[in-house]
């Protein structure tokens, strides 16, 4: 459940991304390329380790603030089911970007001017002519993200140990 949940949400995040990216003339689309990227660049512990600094439920930073100035004990607990995707959506929809991206990219530009031309519009030019050339990318990239949560063990060791998640790497380290 966690790897479709993250692989489906990674790629509507990451797609969103690439399809501003690459299909459109957007005011700061090149750094918004470049800011895609970054976590991947970035170990997926230390990026654990640092939502567990912002949102833990008694000391988290963001937790404390909101305790502090709206009264709210917990606006986010990131020991949960969510915080574990939460974590992971945020790192592997930049590996859904990059391949995304590229797919967009490959795709002749003549071929959505062409469909244009037949009176198509933007959004059946999409879903008819876009969709299906990358769609042979989107799959892989599903399963590649869906493997890679799989076999996290990071993630859900931190997150899921304190409210008995446990994912199959979790389970066999226990």
């Amino acid at each position: 459940v966690l790897g479709v949940v993250v692989a489906t949400l990674s790629l509507a995040i990451g797609g969103a991304l690439a399809w501003i990216v690459a299909r459109t003339d957007a005011p700061w689309r090149n750094q918004l390329a470049l800011l895609a990227v970054v976590p991947l660049m970035i170990s997926n512990l230390i990026t654990t380790l640092a939502w567990i600094a912002l949102l833990a439920p008694n000391a988290g930073f963001i937790n404390s603030w909101g305790r502090t100035e709206l009264g709210v004990r917990t606006l986010f607990d990131i020991y949960s089911f969510s915080g574990i995707v939460l974590v992971h959506v945020l790192h592997y929809s930049s590996f859904a970007f990059i391949s995304l991206f590229a797919a967009l990219r490959s795709i002749d530009s003549s071929l959505e001017k062409a469909s244009y031309m037949l009176g198509a519009g933007p959004l059946r030019t999409s879903l008819r002519m876009t969709f299906p050339l990358i769609l042979p990318t989107i799959s892989t990239t599903f399963l590649v993200i869906f493997v890679f949560v799989a076999e996290n063990f990071s993630v859900p060791t931190l997150l899921g140990t304190p409210v008995g998640f446990q994912t199959l790497p979790s389970l066999i380290y226990y």
